[in-house]
């Protein structure tokens, strides 16, 4: 590297920035990562002494140019072989992000030592994330389908079967189909049973909508996307694992077609067939070592000698696309050189029904004796298993299977108990068969969950209280009438009392998970902006244990003139799926009109704004007007823009309050009618009285009958008599009081619809017959 070239091109980057003023993000200057961790200021670099400059471009050298961030006082920077390849205004014009940098940084001064440390990493906008939106779908497999949004969503959102379907319906499988959210929170496989497994070289339809984001915003527009299935690839097997030493396991890279134990054996060293009993593949009991759509392949070698090689055959495995795998051939060793016997080490109580063992190594499942983690004594009492039943209510390892967590299906009384651990096993099989005893104090949970801060945020469309807690609650029962009894805020120097709100409280959830530690309380309808010291009322919530809050005073500031809350359209339950709640139908009587419901009053401009209302990307709308509020809007149809009654997706985007705070754009599957105008299609005599009508769709019988809608004109002029009328659906007959004659059929007949016309179609809005019209009749 050119130490001439790179101290230009950091020198001059320094000096540059300097004519910038500073703001909120990392400070100006030079950062080296890799194993240099060291931030010189812009006034270091510039006034840095002699030595303290060599040491510099050392560490430049050292951290390389992919190390070095420079940063101006602008918040711009870049990498230094950025920089040296592209220039600084080009390198420039990609943001910063916090994977830039590394944690810390030693702060060098003039003289070239360090003073105190420098996170620059925590200064750097976290990068916008957008829109929820679907990234990616696709077949995995026959029997898995993958969908990967942009952002984390919501667990129960993302596992809802309604919110994903396959050539416009249900994903088939009903209840046996999977949904499971990966630990990523963005990626959601699909399993479908094999009965219903993907067919090979075929294209599906995949429509996915209704998913929410953690951040409580859905979709921004439904996912509609064909995908294909073409699986040309044999199966492979890949790497053996080993449960323990007597269990190994082998999985196919895709899901097979079941195979028989039969069809796996095992030789030794020389060749021959050792498969038998204790040195065998796993079977159920229907004699298949592979079920329909299984992976996995289960050896048993309880009778392998231990540390000699086994060769395994595969013969005859079959994916579930019918693609043979070929004889596949792998190894199997039972190996063990541990003969040392688990310990427990510790054993600790978190509850009256709750404990937790720890152990100095892995335990496993005990497969000879129904799977238990051993046994349990308590108090000198017939030990009983440790598998889940009876005394055990539930049973958890962690992930490195050292610590069980035991919860009984009983609490024991409060104090000191003994409770002994006995017949644990490692993965090497050794069993423990001298128990480890220890007094164990229980008691009850009387800890009250304790508040760890309250902020502001929307909820549900409402700027609302979020309270964290310092562990997970659910809420109390009975509740007090209100969860804050009151208190005060201070608005614009004026002190104002703050009367009890908060009837209705929820759990706040945003992950969707189940769990919470946060409640979250709906501030009322005009709250005052201002810093907030309110009371919470006690038994608003309890922890898992039972055990309520104590009352305490929450501090808050709110402004709702500047709230970053932005307006939605009102939906009970935030899935735009089915609708939102907050859009009231069309009518009948008012056929053309629908109304918005939004969350906040939102401006004449934007919500005034037809076009920022559409029907499967149309304008329709020829007329938006606020009814009762500013958080209403009618909305009117233009003629005819409805041609079907169906379900439409129903976009609703840039509406923005006053403070400036534009809504997310979301799109819901709202149903609308047809507003098609009915006309008359055709119109013959049809007898020595009658008229036969035929309308362009079905017509409200009653509408027709009442005897007020026509008139028949003989030569133009109104004909004498009465007319009557009967029938349904698009057919209808018209009788006269009195007869054609010869000369009547010698002239032009017309029966005329009255301007006074009250017949309408039969559909739910009751769409008006257009009056006034006349329509020639045949003869």
């Amino acid at each position: 590297m050119n130490k001439k070239v790179v101290l230009s091109v950091l020198s001059t980057a320094v000096v540059a920035s300097m004519a910038a003023s500073a703001f909120a993000a990392p400070k100006a200057g030079i950062y080296m990562g890799g194993n240099v961790k060291k931030y010189y200021s812009t006034d270091v670099v510039l006034n840095m002494t002699k030595e303290a400059r060599k040491s510099y471009l050392e560490n430049v050298r050292l951290a390389g140019p992919n190390a070095v961030v420079q940063v101006d006082n602008q918040g711009r920077g870049a990498f230094l072989q950025e920089i040296l390849d592209e220039g600084r205004a080009k390198a420039y014009e990609e943001k910063l992000v916090k994977e830039d940098f590394i944690d810390l940084y030693d702060v060098v001064t003039l003289n070239g030592t360090t003073n105190g440390t420098e996170d620059a990493k925590s200064k750097v906008d976290p990068t916008p994330t957008g829109d929820l939106k679907v990234d990616s779908v696709s077949a995995v497999d026959a029997l898995t389908l993958q969908v990967k949004f942009n952002k984390e969503v919501r667990l129960d959102s993302a596992q809802d079967p309604a919110n994903y379907k396959l050539n416009g319906a249900a994903i088939p499988g009903g209840t046996a189909t999977k949904y499971e959210l990966q630990a990523d929170k963005k990626t959601v496989l699909i399993t479908l049973p094999f009965a219903n497994k993907l067919a090979n070289n075929s294209t599906y339809l995949m429509s996915v909508s209704g998913v929410i984001g953690v951040d409580q915003k859905p979709l921004a527009a439904a996912f509609n996307q064909a995908i294909s299935f073409n699986d040309t690839t044999a199966p492979t097997l890949g790497a053996v694992t080993y449960e323990d030493i007597n269990t190994a396991k082998v999985s196919f890279s895709e899901p097979m077609i079941q195979l028989a134990g039969a069809s796996i054996r095992i030789y030794d060293e020389t060749g021959a067939d050792v498969t038998a009993t204790g040195l065998e593949p796993v079977v159920d009991g229907s004699g298949f070592a592979i079920a329909n759509g299984g992976k996995t392949i289960t050896l048993d070698l309880t009778n392998a000698v231990a540390n000699k090689a086994y060769t395994v055959k595969v013969y005859g495995a079959v994916d579930a696309s019918g693609i043979g795998a070929g004889t596949k051939t792998f190894t199997v060793t039972k190996t063990s050189t541990d003969i040392t016997k688990p310990l427990a080490t510790t054993i600790a109580a978190t509850g009256l029904d709750t404990f937790k063992i720890t152990f100095n190594e892995k335990v496993v499942k005990d497969a000879a004796n129904s799977g238990r983690y051993g046994t349990v004594s308590i108090d000198n009492q017939t030990a009983f298993d440790l598998v889940q039943g009876g005394s055990v209510a539930a049973l958890t390892l962690n992930e490195t299977g050292t610590e069980l967590t035991v919860k009984l299906s009983a609490p024991l009384t409060g104090g000191l108990h003994t409770v002994a651990v006995n017949n644990f096993v490692d993965a090497s099989l050794n069993k423990q068969t001298t128990a480890f005893s220890k007094l164990v104090n229980f008691a009850a949970d009387v800890t009250a969950p304790k508040v760890t801060g309250t902020t502001v945020q929307t909820v549900g469309g409402a700027d609302s209280i979020i309270v964290s807690f310092d562990e997970e609650i659910k809420k109390a029962s009975p509740v007090p009438a209100n969860a804050i009894t009151g208190g005060k805020v201070v608005s614009e120097n004026v002190e104002y009392a703050v009367a009890p709100f908060g009837a209705s409280t929820n759990l706040y959830d945003p992950d969707g998970d189940g769990k919470s530690n946060m409640l979250s309380i709906a501030l009322p309808a005009g709250s005052k902006s201002g810093a907030y010291t309110v009371t919470l009322a006690a038994g608003v919530v309890e922890d898992l244990a039972g055990v309520d809050n104590a009352s305490g005073s929450l501090t808050f500031t709110y402004n709702p003139t500047t709230s970053s809350s932005k307006p939605k359209v009102v939906d009970t339950d935030d899935n735009p799926n089915n609708g939102a709640s907050g859009v009231t139908a069309q009518a009948a009587g008012a056929p053309n009109e629908i109304t918005v419901a939004f969350s906040k009053e939102v401006t004449d401009a934007t919500a005034l704004n037809v076009a920022n209302y559409t029907v499967d990307g149309e304008q329709v709308f020829e007329k938006a007007v606020f009814v009762g509020d500013k958080k209403t809007v009618k909305l009117t149809l233009k003629p005819e823009a409805i041609k079907a009654t169906a379900s439409y997706s129903f976009q609703v985007k840039n509406v923005a309050d006053a403070a400036g705070n534009v809504m997310d754009t979301v799109t819901f599957i709202q149903p609308f009618t047809e507003t098609v105008t009915p006309t008359i299609k055709s119109a013959a005599v049809a007898g020595v009285d009658t008229l036969s009508i035929t309308f362009s769709e079905s017509m409200d019988a009653d509408s027709l009958t009442d005897n007020d809608d026509f008139e028949l004109l003989i030569g133009g002029v109104k004909a004498a008599g009465t007319l009557s009328v009967s029938g349904t659906g698009t057919t209808y007959t018209v009788t006269r009081s009195t007869y054609f004659t010869a000369d009547d059929l010698n002239k032009d007949i017309q029966i005329k619809v009255l301007p006074t016309t009250d017949a309408t179609d039969a559909s739910a809005i009751k769409n008006a017959l257009k009056g006034d019209v006349v329509v020639p009749v045949s003869k």
